[in-house]
């Protein structure tokens, strides 16, 4: 098996390995498109032929919120491996050759969406973000009585409207641990949108000054259960959260219930007065996977509470620049010092392998809830990592 980087005229075959695995019909290519180079970074797997894809990888780059600062972070989508290829070890083979790259390539993070938590953690990932939805019944939605206005996105107010939304979305990329800066195609819905073509349906609340701190896409399902799904729903503050809501509670003639995806920091339940006789429910749902690249880049980027010093052991089977013990000196107000110890120390660190610590450094859960994951081990107290690891807003929306 041989594994590298997919050269510019493979990428024809990336897109056919990608359809077969999925069982989705090959798009025709658009105009220019097969001359067009793609600004992803694809790795793949092959015969000893090195001609014969057998697996393949595609990770976007992107920067990422992390703490207040922006970090690199690699993407991973596309893992395809056709039926007659699949169990040889292609993806993993994929995997083993593009981490320790990422590394040289100066990211901080990687994240995806896993169809199954249990395989990416054998290359150091862990659960990260979690998305909470919302079903509530449109009819015990409140009339919110606001001040703003809402208007819908359409062919006429497309170009004013893409403004609006990149300011309210700032908004949560600054907030939010993972939240990415937006790509090119992240707001092409906003100068597509058509209410007359389909089914989904933009709004923008702006403020009684004029500003816009909301908006959502409300996606119409007339199918059996007469559903509204608000695939991004984002809010500056109360007042946009509950004219949005009131929006909502028109459709309430035609509609059964809307679902809302939202972060887990949010919390409806002073906003909706019932929640008995099935007016709302919620569910929890895991939201992709994180991994720390470079341990040390993390560690110094990272934000602490006070001021104090720890020291770290991680173990990476896949990046052996993270391996061995970290000093991490932070103090408010000024940056922290982070040196890298020759020998593991007998007393006062902790250890622990890449992928509890990329969920803990992430801010995805506190050290205590961490003690019943995996293997830590260490001459520590619980206690002193209170202002190290602790529970962080965090939420992703980005597509790959």
């Amino acid at each position: 098996m041989i594994t590298r980087d997919v050269k510019n005229n493979e990428y024809k075959k990336v897109d056919e390995l990608f359809s077969i695995a999925f069982n989705l019909p090959l798009d025709p290519p658009g105009d220019n498109e097969e001359d067009k180079e793609p600004d992803d970074w694809r790795v793949a797997s092959f015969l000893d032929d090195d001609t014969t894809m057998t697996s393949c990888i595609y990770i976007p780059f992107f920067e990422m919120n992390f703490d207040g600062s922006m970090c690199k972070m690699a993407g991973i989508g596309g893992v395809s491996t056709p039926p007659q290829y699949r169990r040889n070890g292609g993806i993993r083979a994929c995997f083993d050759y593009a981490l320790p790259k990422m590394y040289e390539k100066g990211m901080d993070f990687s994240y995806l969406y896993p169809f199954s938590t249990a395989y990416y953690r054998k290359f150091g990932y862990e659960n990260c973000c979690d998305m909470e939805v919302y079903k509530i019944r449109l009819e015990h939605i409140p009339f919110f009585k606001t001040k703003g206005q809402i208007y819908m996105i359409d062919e006429t107010n497309r170009d004013k409207a893409v403004n609006d939304v990149k300011k309210v979305y700032s908004c949560w990329e600054k907030r939010y641990n993972c939240m990415t800066a937006p790509t090119e195609d992240s707001f092409e819905w906003v100068t597509k949108a058509s209410p007359l073509q389909g089914t989904e349906y933009n709004f923008v609340y702006k403020n009684e000054s004029g500003i816009a701190t909301g908006y959502m896409r409300v996606a119409t399902d007339i199918g059996t259960e007469r559903n509204l799904c608000c695939r991004q729903f984002v809010f500056e503050d109360i007042d946009a959260l509950k004219a949005m809501l009131g929006l909502l509670r028109t459709y309430a003639a035609d509609f059964l219930h809307v679902s809302i995806n939202m972060p887990r920091d949010t919390n409806l339940e002073h906003v909706l007065p019932e929640w008995s006789f099935g007016a709302v429910s919620r569910t929890l749902y895991p939201f992709g996977m994180i991994r720390v690249i470079n341990a040390e880049s993390v560690l110094k980027k990272a934000s602490y509470k006070g001021s104090g010093e720890f020291v770290i052991c991680l173990k990476d089977e896949k990046i052996a620049e993270n391996n061995g013990a970290f000093k991490v000196t932070y103090k408010e107000g000024e940056d922290t010092v982070v040196s890298k110890l020759s020998l593991e120390p007998s007393e006062n660190y902790i250890k622990m392998d890449i992928s509890l610590f990329s969920s803990l450094i992430a801010g995805a859960r506190t050290l205590t809830e961490a003690m019943f994951m995996g293997d830590i081990e260490g001459d520590f107290c619980v206690d002193d990592f209170d202002n190290v690891f602790y529970r962080k807003p965090m939420y992703i929306m980005a597509s790959f």
